[in-house]
């Protein structure tokens, strides 16, 4: 049976994050407790940037959301497995009484009517596990983009950044001042907030 693949490319899951950006009103940008960084500004554009390969690679909820998905996925691929091997047992069975003559011509063709069914059923089966583990991805991207952006804000409260860019290998912005970096700021502050939510649940 063919097998139940999802990728998770981690250049994917970065092109749905997209360019994080938060505009506020202009002002210079003022130090809050959760970081020493500060803005570079490009005039009066105070500017930051988040280096979303690495924020992907270290945040937890990341992780998590991961591993769910691949238990998934691995949970309907056992259950593809066991049902396509059970009905070609039955394939091989009746195939076998075929060749002996044990069937008659309508027990044959009521059995060879009952195996196509099964294998529309299984091949339906697959097609509707496949669609599910394909929603859970998106509602996954989903959660991620709206987690960082829900971050961002709250960050950018104090920092005033006109702009929170995204930058990524072999994305649009080739050459970044690693005075604007912001990623690892970000990434505690997100992995931070990620532990609570699972501490208070």
């Amino acid at each position: 049976m063919k097998k139940i693949s999802i990728v998770l490319s981690g250049v994917a899951l970065a092109t749905v994050m997209g360019l994080a950006t938060s505009c506020n009103n202009a002002g210079t940008p003022a130090s809050t407790s959760t970081s020493s960084t500060t803005s570079v500004a490009a005039g009066d554009m105070p500017i930051a940037y988040v280096n979303s390969d690495t924020l992907l690679t270290n945040y937890k909820l990341l992780d998590d959301l991961r591993k769910s998905l691949e238990e998934k996925r691995e949970k309907a691929e056992k259950q593809m497995a066991g049902q396509g091997s059970k009905l070609e047992e039955e394939m091989g069975s009746f195939q076998r009484r075929m060749q002996a003559g044990l069937l008659s011509n309508n027990e044959a063709k009521s059995q060879q009517e009952d195996l196509l069914k099964k294998r529309d059923d299984l091949m339906n089966l697959e097609k509707t596990l496949t669609a599910g583990l394909m929603e859970e991805e998106k509602l996954m991207n989903t959660r991620l983009y709206d987690s960082l952006m829900s971050f961002l804000k709250d960050y950018n409260k104090d920092k005033k950044y006109k702009y929170i860019l995204n930058y990524t290998k072999g994305g649009s912005i080739f050459l970044a001042d690693e005075a604007l970096n912001i990623t690892n700021d970000v990434t505690k502050g997100m992995n931070e907030r990620y532990e609570a939510s699972k501490a208070a649940k």
